[in-house]
């Protein structure tokens, strides 16, 4: 993270933020607490994931819930691994970051040119 913030230091307030504001609550929720609830195995991770990415739609839009599955299923894989809240909320503000940077443009015009 620190060499992606190097690369892009405009970057650094949104990292912050993903970080504090959408990657602790939102892990913290959908993993320590109710996959925690439901057990562990792949039905917990797929409920969970299924429910983050149906939130995702509805705040978002369908293919931000459809982009969002893949993700939080690894997710919610290491995290039954682990039990690791601190590296999971690390991990998704990672990925987040990793996305802006790299893939939220070239995805945006590619999806564009579908329509």
């Amino acid at each position: 993270m620190t060499a992606l913030l190097a690369r892009q230091p405009s970057y650094l307030a949104y990292t912050a933020i993903t970080l504090l504001l959408t990657a602790l609550p939102e892990e913290w929720f959908f993993r320590a607490y109710f996959m925690g609830r439901m057990g562990d195995g792949l039905t917990a991770n797929l409920v969970a994931s299924a429910l983050f990415s149906l939130l995702h739609s509805l705040s978002r839009d369908w293919i931000t819930g459809l982009l969002v599955f893949i993700p939080s299923l690894f997710y919610g894989w290491l995290y039954q691994r682990t039990k690791d809240l601190p590296l999971l909320i690390l991990v998704h503000a990672l990925s987040n970051l990793v996305f802006a940077l790299f893939l939220a443009q070239p995805l945006t015009a590619w999806l564009s040119d579908l329509r």
